[in-house]
């Protein structure tokens, strides 16, 4: 058979396949059948394919671009994307190899708007503090892959860096999406502090579709990099939303003790949600700052998620100054024997802390382990329901 021959047959094949697929969801739909979400946007995703002319993929390799600069190859400086002037960053289809300080970074003057879609970063000779350090940043980060930031083996150093992927002071909406985070010394993470900038008035944050693998791992004490897979300290004054849905968090790296945490890498937390301007530490209080409540979350989703861990060397999820809870559908696998001495979870569990929680909503999970909420101790298996 001719190449154009099979060209057209696997044109029909493929056309034949979506208009099949799109009579069986159209069935599904006629017979009352409950669609999940995902099987609502396959729809949408079969009305769109039948809509676009089928064409060839094309091979190019010229499409994926390699950003690189020998300049940025510096112990502890340099960086691929340097944004003096906060104008839209649009990237698309890129490798970037990070300098010896970040992959990207800007003023943090102006509002920074982001449309980044299918950017991989990686670190070149020497270890990185960020792939991404964005301030006063909005938009959206899609199907990018952020992989072993902050790794000394094979580099020109063995001094610990942070190795963030992502290091955000976000302004209003910010959305992660179908993004990959492999092996990252630091935290994806999202911070506003009074102490260190003008702080916007609301933000949203959105999380969806993520993977995280071995990420901040950093030993502690190193220039902050290992914490919890995902820290939120982004409070505002009219509240912040945080949505965390469909993601899976994974760590695997050995836990060496308490007493070599400081020294080598260790699985570390999942998620913290904390009201870190009621926590000014003493260099913000040197400089006039003191603990503030006006700033809080407003509410956090954390919605069919998949976490799988190792024993970590704190509570895997960690929340304070939230109002408004809601964790739905939360499967948990452990990896190994894991001791259940530290909760699972801990909400509240600050006193002093004037920002409490006036509703929860957690689904029973099908797990071991513990939730502490304030000074009550609940089985994950329980669940939780609890109005002020």
């Amino acid at each position: 058979m001719k190449t154009e021959e099979k060209l057209i047959q696997a044109e029909e094949l493929l056309n034949a396949g979506v208009a099949l697929a799109h009579e069986g969801v159209v069935e599904l739909i006629t017979n009352n059948v409950v669609l999940d979400s995902k099987n609502k946007n396959l729809e949408i995703r079969i009305i769109e394919l039948e809509a676009k002319e089928i064409t060839q993929p094309s091979l190019d390799s010229s499409e994926i671009a390699i950003v690189f600069d020998p300049k940025t190859e510096n112990k502890g400086w340099g960086d691929s994307y340097y944004y003096k002037t906060d104008e839209d960053s649009i990237l698309t289809d890129e490798v970037i190899i990070c300098g010896g300080r970040s992959g990207v970074i800007n003023a943090k003057k102006e509002e920074f708007r982001v449309d980044w879609d299918n950017v991989t970063f990686i670190q070149g000779p020497y270890p990185t503090g960020w792939g991404a350090s964005i301030g006063k940043v909005v938009g959206s980060i899609r199907n990018c892959t952020f992989s072993k930031l902050g790794e000394t083996k094979m580099s020109a150093s063995d001094s610990p860096k942070d190795g963030h992927p992502i290091y955000a002071k976000p302004g209003g909406d910010l959305l992660y999406e179908g993004n990959k985070f492999l092996d990252c010394g630091g935290n994806t993470q999202l911070a506003c502090r009074p102490w260190e900038q003008v702080m916007p008035s609301k933000v949203r944050i959105t999380m969806r579709n993520n993977f995280w693998s071995n990420c901040s791992w950093n030993p502690t004490g190193h220039g902050g990099g290992g914490s919890f897979n995902i820290a939120a300290y982004c409070n505002t004054e009219e509240g912040t939303e945080v949505v965390i849905e469909d993601n899976i968090i994974h760590n695997t790296v050995a836990y060496p003790g308490t007493s070599l945490t400081q020294h080598e890498p260790s699985a570390r937390g999942v998620l913290a949600i904390w009201n870190e301007a009621w926590y000014a530490p003493k260099k913000a209080i040197d400089k006039g700052f003191s603990p503030d409540s006006k700033y809080f979350f407003k509410s956090l989703k954390f919605n069919n998620n998949i976490i799988r861990t190792t024993q970590t060397d704190r509570s895997p999820i960690q929340i304070k100054g939230c109002k408004d809870i809601e964790i739905k559908n939360l499967a948990v696998h452990y990896i190994g024997e894991v001791n259940m001495d530290k909760h699972f979870m801990k909400i509240d569990t600050d006193p002093d802390n004037p920002v409490k929680a006036t509703k929860i909503r957690i689904d029973p999970i099908d797990s071991d382990g513990t939730i502490q909420f304030k000074e009550t101790v609940i089985q994950l298996r329980q669940g939780l329901t609890w109005d002020a």
